[in-house]
């Protein structure tokens, strides 16, 4: 017990020591990376709140990642991956994940979407439970230019490798701030690249964001996407749409509550989710 009340006050002081004289960054003012020598380490959790399974999916992290599932269409026709729950994409390393400043101006980084649980209930009302554990990524950020860089990241499925092979990930992260301190925009473009057994997948993503901070310990995120994935013998897209409101009570802590539409285009309102991110800085 001794040494469990120890290891509990060390963590303390060390807390204390990180926060004490340093002011809050307000989340519209902050990089595209991290700072030098600057270490982030988060959670992501995604409730499905889809019409008619509202708590029948959950996830640490997004969900299973669309490509890791592409060819989960000749068993199920008509039926978009993932769908079943769709977290805030607009964030792209999801799950338990952690990040490092190497430089100002470059982070490296590495996500696992740990674990993803779905009910899923057939036409006779017969219940099956799918557990699975999710992806890893391994991602560089290099912001060559304060308002501009370029992500290079690898994805790795965690299970049934017969099925399905590494992704990789090139993004573009565009940053304008318009108000100091206070208002941002973001862009970001990203083309995915699955190779999974039959072929590959491609993917494009592109999303829209914004970042609103009244206060230093507050903000506010809306994005909306557009997502389109190539396959045969046709294409998918998917319009996603999500709101995050977050809070800094502390310098290096913050935490968000979020809510996502996952598709405006075929499934309007009906999939949609709930999630819960914190992340720490020291």
């Amino acid at each position: 017990m001794s040494k469990r009340v120890s290891l509990t006050a060390g963590l303390a002081v060390l807390c204390l020591s990180v926060t004490a004289g340093a002011d809050i960054v307000p989340m519209a003012s902050r990089g595209i990376t991290l700072d030098q020598k600057e270490v982030q380490m988060g959670f992501d959790f995604t409730l499905g709140l889809n019409s008619g399974q509202v708590g029948e999916a959950w996830s640490f992290g997004h969900g299973v990642p669309d490509g890791f599932i592409a060819l989960d269409r000749s068993r199920n026709p008509g039926r978009y991956p993932a769908i079943d729950l769709t977290g805030y994409e607009h964030q792209r390393h999801s799950g338990f994940r952690s990040a490092f400043g190497i430089l100002d101006d470059l982070e490296v980084g590495f996500a696992l979407n740990a674990f993803n649980f779905t009910r899923i209930r057939d036409a006779q009302g017969h219940v099956n439970n799918s557990a699975e554990l999710g992806g890893a990524e391994v991602y560089v950020t290099w912001a060559f230019l304060p308002f501009l860089g370029v992500e290079l990241g690898f994805l790795f499925p965690a299970e049934d490798w017969d099925e399905h092979r590494i992704g990789v990930r090139l993004g573009i992260p565009i940053l304008i701030p318009l108000v100091e301190d206070l208002f941002t925009i973001t862009l970001r473009e990203d083309m995915e690249f699955f190779f999974v057994k039959g072929g590959p997948t491609i993917q494009t993503f592109t999303d829209l964001g914004l970042t609103l901070s009244p206060l230093p310990e507050f903000f506010l995120e809306m994005f909306v996407g557009f997502r389109y994935g190539i396959h045969r013998p046709h294409g998918d897209a998917r319009l996603p749409l999500g709101l995050k409101v977050g809070v800094t009570p502390a310098p290096p802590l913050d935490l968000g509550l979020t809510f996502v539409f996952g598709d405006l285009l075929d499934h309007g309102a009906d999939a949609r989710s709930l999630g819960l991110s914190g992340s720490f800085r020291f």
